[in-house]
């Protein structure tokens, strides 16, 4: 029989003895390209057809009744030659056309020559061109070239062999499409020959062909469209075609097929059958076979003559090929075809029991399996998953999943649990931190789909402190009075079991002392969540540990700012710690007391000192209560003004100013009730009574003056001349830290009121204080012992150095009080020229003895004083003296005139003792008040030199302490030697008149001589 070779589907290389040909494939890339290429007319973009294999000594047949042609493609040959044909029928060989003819040159060979479908034929290819001494073509070289096999003794047309590399082939051929062949020949038999085969390249329409025809079995479907082996075809056809090639035998031997069936990968019964075609269809040397084979859905039945399929019908068909000589040549066809329902997505989905789409969490205790996928068979179908657990590593390797009326297939219940993984149960143990993997495979198409459900167990541990009912929000403290006085204990955790509800402990502690143990319970099965509420107080008793709530201790004598509550607690074998502050919300009171703050003996201000620093103020204290509690002592005016002192923020203080309390009342008397401040009845202040304690000290309260009486005196039966009485009275009992002596010092009223204790005098009595029975003092003043006291001055009691306090060590405040009594005559305590004569140098002899100056022995005459390197005459100038006066300037001081009715203000800078000038005459003067002088100076002949008018007390003098003396105020009239036309006085005796005027109209004249000195030259006063 004759075998056709397809270039394009099979690369067969036959090794042939005897009557079989030898095919061996000529290799790329081909030497000249253009000449095995053929365009594809009208091909837009251009196609051009090239062989992929070109064989070495092939052959050509006819297939079909189309015309066979031979066209000339070409050459690449320096020689010349010619293409014959041999005529089947009788061996002639008919020249067809050179090489070197035109390209495209035809010849139609089934007009000239009778070539019988299936016959092979064969071409000679002959070298014209003559030999040459030295040249090509050589004598082998001419010799014929045949297609077909070159076999000696074997093949019908043998070449010369001349080449051990090419064996006896000298031509190839390969296939461009079904219809058209291009093959060529070597002209050169030599070894130096290029062995490109395109010497002449020809194009025909007979078939590639050797000797036998490759059998072939496929599957078809309905319409005659091959199925690739292993396709997938559907058991819905109800019948398989099978279709095979080989060559033709004119149906003298029967085709038998046997065809096996495995169902289902084995898990279902195979099916065997045998099958005989009947008369094939002969196209050319190849016949076809086509049977129709019966398809059934079920498991298999072997030998009924149907092919049973099931789920998957795995289908294998093989026949024995045969040979043109119609035996079997050994060789089997084999086609095989996937019978199943078509394939569909598949999913697969994990949910928990029954089927929902609640997450599964590590307290799900059953799930569930759906996929869905195609239908297997017209039936009710079954497939299988794995179900895992990735972390335990727990498998069910074949989880059941049954078809629903739906289509989608559903697993039964499965049990999740926590434990030790048993490989032998059918449950599913999971650890607490896990994910479940569910693979299904489609085991029809092997097409996997996987679906996985994760939960974490592990859970963000903590201990916190909540409001009640908060599960999540740490605070940081809880305020008495605030929320129930609860907080909560929120601790979060692994449960130690699934679908229990599970408890813990923890431990709260304060720095107080108390301690208690709570239970913290799971707010649900396992959800790793446990609270507890825990009751709070603040009290004044002591805590008492393990009555289950925790009390914060108030001590009134502490600062309470706080009390932190530590929480402990093990949790997984890790302990946790928190720490809330329990804020009392009552600010007990620590203390309070009364103050005077102005000094005016009247209770001003109570100040409140709580345990912790105040949030809030009070928006009263009232009532309020001052030395004793009794409706009497109540304060009834306007309600105080109630601020925090500044920098304390734990003390308010209400101010009383507007409406003080009584004066006087600096103490509680002995065995009074001690009185109260009543504080609001808020949650801070809680309405406390704080009993108000003695913050003030001792003030004069009163202060009288009887006059020494001159006519009363029997100046023979006393000693006790010019001495006054002074009594006062103090708010309370006074504690000295010696004797009575230093308890008063006197000072003017300043604008009526005493508030100059800073320009006050020490009294020295003339006697010890006497302290009588109702409290109050007695003390005698006068005798030229310190200033003396008159009505209308300030007497305050001495606060220097804390000599004196009340009872309780407080010390009295800046306090003066108006003296009364009977305002005795202003009068002048001492009138005197100083010196007695003016101009003259303190230095000198003269001055001592014109003065009748005694120089310093401690007595009242005195006019000069020592000083570093001398003697100097001191005075006070009056406070309207020129600052900047110079003794003989221009600038001369000229005494102001006052009226009676002008202020009497502080003199702003009080002169203190200097140096007189030498150049005026002054008169020293010592009164008992402020006084306004009418001066008149007359000559010793009594004519009138100079009047002028000088005041004292009206500029703040009587509050200068330079200007006391033991009998008074010491000031100096001022006469500036000069007369009323401003010349010069000339030496002599003048004569003073002084008329002194008084506030209260009485009036006093005095008069004094002085003397005037110019130039004077004496032993002693140089």
């Amino acid at each position: 029989m004759r075998s056709v070779k397809l270039a394009f589907s099979f690369l067969c290389v036959f090794a042939m003895a005897n009557s079989f040909a030898q095919l061996d494939i000529y290799p790329k890339p081909y030497r000249n390209n253009a000449l095995w290429t053929v365009p594809v007319p009208g091909s837009n973009p251009p196609i051009t057809l090239f062989p992929d294999t070109l064989f070495m000594g092939a052959s050509f047949t006819r297939t079909s009744y189309k015309p066979v042609t031979v066209t000339l493609k070409g050459n690449e040959a320096g020689w010349s030659g010619d293409l014959l044909f041999i005529d089947p029928k009788t061996g002639a060989e008919d020249r067809l056309f050179s090489n070197h003819d035109a390209p495209g040159t035809t010849v139609v060979l089934s007009d000239r020559h009778d070539i019988a479908l299936g016959d092979t034929v064969y071409f000679i290819y002959k070298v014209t061109t003559k030999p040459t001494a030295g040249n090509f073509p050589s004598a082998n070289s001419v010799l014929p070239k045949y297609t077909g096999a070159n076999i000696p003794g074997v093949s019908k047309y043998v070449t010369v062999p001349a080449s051990a590399k090419w064996g006896h082939r000298w031509s190839v051929a390969g296939r461009l499409n079904d219809s058209l062949v291009i093959f060529g020949f070597e002209d050169n038999v030599e070894t130096s020959s290029d062995f490109d085969y395109d010497d002449i390249v020809f194009l025909t329409t007979l078939s590639l062909a050797n000797d036998e025809v490759p059998a072939h079995l496929t599957f078809v479907d309905k319409a005659g469209t091959p199925l690739a082996p292993g396709a997938f075809y559907s058991p819905g056809n109800d019948t398989v075609y099978l279709v095979y090639t080989d060559d033709f035998n004119a149906g003298k031997d029967p085709v038998s097929f046997n065809i096996s069936v495995k169902n289902r990968k084995g898990l279902a019964a195979a099916d065997v059958e045998t099958f005989t075609a009947g008369a094939p269809v002969r196209n050319g040397i190849t016949g076809t076979w086509t049977i129709a084979i019966p398809l059934q859905e079920s498991p298999g039945i072997p030998g009924d003559k149907k092919l049973e399929v099931y789920f998957l019908g795995e289908v294998t068909a093989t026949v024995a090929s045969h040979t043109r000589n119609q035996i079997p040549d050994g060789n089997t066809q084999t086609a095989t075809l996937n019978v199943a329902y078509p394939d569909k997505p598949e999913t697969v989905k994990i949910s928990s029991c029954p089927d929902s789409a609640a997450a599964i969490t590590r307290t799900t205790t059953c799930v569930s399996i759906r996929v869905v996928d195609q239908s297997f068979t017209r039936n009710l179908d079954t497939v299988w998953v794995e179900v895992k657990c990735d972390g335990s590593g727990d498998i069910l390797g074949k989880v059941q999943l049954l078809e629903q009326p739906d289509g989608s297939y559903k697993s039964g219940n499965i049990v999740k649990n926590e434990g030790t993984v048993n490989a032998g149960d059918a449950a599913l143990t999971c650890k607490t931190t896990d994910n479940i993997t569910v693979t299904y495979l489609d085991e029809v198409y092997n097409k996997k789909a996987i679906d996985k459900a994760a939960w974490s167990g592990d859970v963000v541990e903590s201990l916190i402190f909540s409001k009640v009912g908060d599960l999540n929000t740490a605070i940081p403290t809880a305020k008495d009075g605030e929320g129930g006085n609860q907080f909560q204990i929120t601790v979060k955790g692994l449960s130690s079991k699934v679908g229990v509800k599970d408890t813990l402990l923890v431990t709260l502690t304060t720095a107080q002392g108390d301690a208690e143990v709570v239970t913290v319970t799971e707010t649900d099965v396992n959800s790793n969540v446990f609270t507890a509420v825990v009751d709070f107080v603040f009290q004044t008793t002591p805590q008492v540990a393990g009555n289950g709530k925790i009390e914060a201790f108030l001590d009134p004598t502490q600062v309470v700012l706080n009390v932190p509550v530590t929480g402990q607690a093990i949790v997984n074998g890790k302990p946790y710690q928190a720490v809330i502050t329990l804020l009392p919300s009552l600010n007990l009171v620590k203390k309070a007391y009364i103050k005077d703050s102005d000094g005016d003996g009247r209770g001003d201000k109570v100040y409140i000192v709580f345990s912790r620093p105040l949030d809030e103020l009070p928006t009263s204290v009232t009532p309020l209560y001052w030395n004793q509690f009794d409706p009497n002592y109540i304060n009834k005016g306007a309600a105080p003004v109630i601020s925090l002192v500044p920098g304390q923020p734990n003390t308010i203080v209400a101010d009383f100013s507007a409406n003080p309390f009584p004066k006087g009342l600096t103490s509680i008397p002995v065995g009074a009730i001690p009185p109260i401040a009543t504080l609001p009845g808020t949650s801070t202040f809680g309405g406390q009574k704080p009993a108000i304690a003695d913050s003030m000290g001792p003030i004069i309260t009163f202060a009288e003056i009887h006059p020494f009486n001159n006519l009363t005196v029997n100046p023979n039966t006393t000693t006790q001349l010019n001495i006054d009485t002074l009594r006062i009275t103090v708010s309370e009992p006074l504690h000295p830290s010696g004797g009575w002596n230093d308890l008063i010092r006197v000072g003017k009223a300043v604008n009526g009121a005493c508030t100059d204790y800073l320009h006050s005098q020490q009294v020295v009595p003339n006697e010890a204080p006497v302290l009588n029975a109702d409290g109050t003092f007695t003390i005698l003043i006068g005798d030229g012992k310190g200033p003396r006291p008159l009505a209308g001055d300030c007497i305050y009691m001495n606060v220097n150095g804390g000599l004196y306090t009340d009872l309780l060590g407080n010390l009295p405040p800046i306090h003066g009080e108006p003296l009364k009594g009977t305002l005795p005559p202003k009068q002048i305590e001492l009138f005197r020229g100083y010196p007695p004569v003016a101009g003259l140098n303190p230095n000198g002899f003269g001055f001592v003895v014109v003065n009748n100056d005694p120089r310093p022995d401690g007595s009242d005459g005195n006019f000069s004083v020592p000083k570093a390197n001398g003697f100097e005459t001191v005075w006070v100038p009056p406070a309207d003296w020129p600052a900047g006066y110079t003794a003989g300037g221009t600038i001369v001081y000229t005494p102001e005139k006052h009226n009676l009715t002008d202020p009497n203000v502080p003199d702003p800078t009080p002169h203190g003792r200097e140096s007189m000038p030498s150049d005026i005459g002054a008169i020293q003067v010592v009164s008992t008040g402020e006084y306004l002088a009418d001066v008149a100076i007359f000559d010793n002949l009594g004519n009138w030199v100079k009047k002028f008018t000088q005041s004292f007390g009206y500029h703040g003098e009587l509050s200068n302490p330079a200007r006391m003396h033991s009998k008074g105020m010491v000031s100096y009239l001022v006469w500036d030697l000069k007369d009323h036309r401003g010349q010069k006085a000339a030496n002599g005796v003048y004569v003073w008149k002084v008329v002194f005027r008084f506030k209260n109209g009485k009036q006093e004249i005095r008069y004094t001589r002085t003397g005037v000195t110019r130039n004077l030259r004496t032993a002693a006063n140089p």
